[in-house]
């Protein structure tokens, strides 16, 4: 399967790290020079979005581009701070593995509880399954995607109102693109800021992390200081409450009878341990002030 990897110039570090992971997984990619929101002017920060999150963005939409120019019918697109499975390469080289109909398929996981619809199981990658996405889980770090879906997002995604995972894997959000996004458990790629073994490398701290924090500062609403409320209004605070909790209990039933969706951990595909080895070779600066890494 064609490989697209989304690299900053700046960081080498990590243009390394997935070398070092790809070569040893026989795994041939071509590189995705991205866009940098700290050095181009991507607009004006908002509400929904920092000018480097939309750079984010518009190097993914760079990634499409490159492969509809491209004659393969479907390819995975990987950021540049992703531990890889050793399950990765022979599910890669199996297409009948991903069913016809699914045009984005996530492979990471951020390891946080998500809501999966039923499963279906993939041909020639023994428990491996893909489920419908009916809730948001965060990162855009590894996914594969139709030529038919990146055709269609071409066209119409422009400009984007919304982060780049909450275009692909927030179906709850207004900002969702592909009429359905599937999920891929266990995930063959996870960060690696969410991974054990390599959280604490200056590789695994986002790019993003500063704008994002200073986005969600701005919009954030200060709390009115607490009043003394009368009796009456205590009670009829509290009814409301219990009647929150039936809706929500309401609604989940409903999901579950509509949806047949089902409250889900998604974990990593071990081992990464010979991957991981070969990648965690960090520049001798770095490792001068890195922990010494242990195995995996």
């Amino acid at each position: 399967m064609l490989i697209f990897l989304i690299n900053l110039k700046r960081r080498p570090d990590r243009l390394k790290f997935m070398e070092a992971q790809l070569e040893f997984l026989e795994l041939p990619f071509e590189r995705i020079e991205a866009f940098d929101g700290s050095n181009d002017d991507f607009g004006p920060m908002t509400r929904a979005l920092s000018g480097a999150e939309r750079a984010c963005a518009m190097s993914h939409r760079k990634a499409w581009l490159s492969f509809l120019k491209s004659g393969h019918d479907r390819c995975l697109i990987l950021e540049d701070d992703v531990v890889l499975s050793v399950n990765l390469k022979p599910f890669l080289d199996e297409p009948s593995n991903i069913p016809a109909h699914v045009d984005v398929l996530r492979l990471e996981t951020m390891f946080i509880r998500t809501r999966l619809g039923p499963a279906a199981s993939c041909r020639k990658a023994r428990g491996f399954k893909i489920h419908r996405l009916h809730s948001t889980h965060f990162g855009c770090a590894a996914y594969i995607i139709s030529r038919s879906f990146a055709e269609a997002a071409v066209r119409d995604l422009t400009d984007f109102l919304g982060p780049i995972d909450h275009v692909l894997f927030a179906p709850t959000e207004d900002s969702f693109y592909p009429p359905a996004a599937y999920q891929l458990r266990p995930a063959l790629c996870v960060q690696a800021e969410w991974f054990e073994q390599t959280k604490e490398l200056s590789l695994a701290t986002s790019d993003l992390h500063v704008m994002r924090s200073e986005r969600f500062q701005r919009n954030a609403v200060t709390p009115p200081p607490k009043q003394k409320r009368p009796f009456v209004v205590k009670c009829q605070r509290e009814v409301a409450r219990w009647g929150r909790r039936l809706n929500a209990n309401r609604k989940a039933i409903h999901e579950f009878l509509v949806t047949r969706s089902f409250w889900r951990e998604i974990a990593f595909a071990y081992p990464a341990v010979a991957v991981a080895s070969a990648a965690l070779h960090v520049s001798r600066s770095e490792q001068a002030v890195q922990p010494e890494m242990p195995a995996l």
